[in-house]
């Protein structure tokens, strides 16, 4: 897995522990590490559910058997931050907002 991929399923990984994870962000999370070739049975149920309709408790659960099929060890909340806000030469945006350099789907 690359480091941009790692640290997107950390930064969610860490949403969902601090507050809730973004069913959209998690779906297309999934989504990417399918396409990257990271893949197991949780996974593909997480990249197979609705970006708009997974209800956020589904995706907090779904994301952590990810992390947990993956073998990704909880982060340090105190000095994890709490937005994934990137910085590009566009200026900030999130990881994936339309238009954006990360944006998986089409512009």
């Amino acid at each position: 897995m690359d480091d941009e991929l790692l640290r997107r399923l950390q930064t969610e990984q860490a949403r969902a522990l601090l507050d809730d994870a973004d069913p959209h962000h998690a779906v297309m999370l999934a989504c990417d590490l399918l396409t990257a070739g990271v893949g197991g049975d949780a996974v593909v149920a997480l990249a197979a559910e609705s970006a708009r309709t997974l209800p956020v408790y589904d995706a907090n659960r779904r994301l952590a058997a990810v992390t947990d099929e993956l073998g990704l060890p909880e982060p340090d909340l105190p000095t994890w931050p709490r937005t994934s806000k990137t910085t590009s030469v566009d200026g900030p945006t999130t990881t994936c907002e339309p238009g954006s350099p990360r944006w998986p789907g089409p512009s």
